[in-house]
């Protein structure tokens, strides 16, 4: 599973834990986890897992993984974990509304997938899997995923509904929210 964070995922996500995802009936964190989302445990072999593909990413886009030891590879951990919890929490809330992703739909995701890539070629398809670091499996699980957010999204959207105008209005009624106090760097 590559992970990505997408902007109305991010929305997903916090209307989400605005309406209390986290859950009461949390399960006991093990030494084989590193967080406990609920009753979904995200295991070591998830984070390390998703680290490697993380590592790859970046050196594949041509950058460099932050050294060991750093505050900026700290954050570059505890990101990879923020994005497993999230993934929890979005598949419990699925779970929970009833959103479910079809294998026929991945499928017809894969073969629109396919046609836009690679003309259908299965070759040119296999060739790229492998230089982007992807197996098949690993494709359709990536798939399955963005499916899955995509309809939590239409799920939770779809009686929001708000002008330019009530979004204006809000804006200046709460501007104190979106003000930063002046602030200078001092060195020491």
């Amino acid at each position: 599973m590559k992970l990505r964070l997408l902007s109305p995922i991010l929305v997903v996500a916090l209307l989400v834990a605005g309406c209390g995802g986290g859950g009461s009936g949390s399960a006991k964190i093990s030494t084989t986890d590193v967080a406990v989302v609920d009753t979904h445990h995200v295991t070591i072999t998830d984070y390390n897992t998703a680290l490697a593909e993380q590592k790859s990413s970046l050196k594949d886009a041509g950058q460099a993984v932050p050294a060991a030891g750093s505050s900026a590879y700290s954050t570059f951990k505890s990101s990879i974990v923020d994005q497993l919890v999230q993934q929890a929490e979005l598949g419990l809330e699925a779970t929970k509304l009833g959103i479910k992703v079809k294998p026929s739909e991945v499928d017809a995701r894969m073969v629109q997938l396919k046609k836009q890539c690679c003309k259908g070629n299965e070759k040119k398809y296999e060739t790229g899997l492998k230089q982007q670091g992807y197996t098949d499996a690993e494709l359709r699980q990536e798939l399955q995923e963005r499916l899955l957010e995509q309809k939590l999204y239409t799920n939770v959207t779809k009686g929001a509904k708000a002008t330019a105008a009530q979004v204006a209005a809000y804006y200046a009624q709460n501007i104190t929210q979106y003000k930063k106090a002046a602030t200078r760097k001092v060195e020491e």
